[in-house]
């Protein structure tokens, strides 16, 4: 467009770079999912985006207190909110464990084994895998 000026040309670019980060993850879930659950493949494919996201984070600095990304300054809320996170994370875990060992799995499910069955269809596998690493992804660039 002739005559556009640099704010026009530089939301097109955002558009375009936002349209591009949604296909590079669409054709992440579809390569991620195509892999038998369980096996290395599918691990190694679940391993990368992880790393990458702490590679991400650490390098954005949040793994120095006050600075999640650079907004605002944390340091003066004290230990609570990593207390009361820890806390829920330990509830969670708890609960997974006992059902874990709990029999049968029809009564006492895990999370893996409720959402086995809906995962079990690739569409749906490759979607949860595609939305799950833009998350990731988006928590870390917000």
């Amino acid at each position: 467009m002739i005559g556009a000026g640099p704010t026009v040309r530089g939301a097109r670019r955002s558009a375009r770079t936002r349209v591009l980060v949604l296909v590079g993850f669409a054709v992440y879930g579809a390569l991620a999912a195509l892999g038998d659950p369980m096996t290395w493949p599918v691990r190694v494919a679940v391993a990368a985006p992880v790393l990458a996201v702490i590679v991400l984070a650490v390098r954005r600095g949040w793994h120095r207190p006050g600075s999640p990304g650079g907004r605002g300054d944390l340091s003066k809320a004290g230990p609570v909110p990593i207390i009361v996170w820890v806390v829920l994370l330990a509830v969670v875990a708890v609960i997974q464990l006992g059902h874990f060992f709990a029999e049968p799995r029809s009564i006492y499910p895990t999370l893996s084994s409720l959402f086995e069955q809906p995962l079990s269809f690739y569409p749906v596998r490759a979607a949860a895998l595609a939305v799950w690493a833009w998350l990731g992804w988006a928590l870390v660039t917000r």
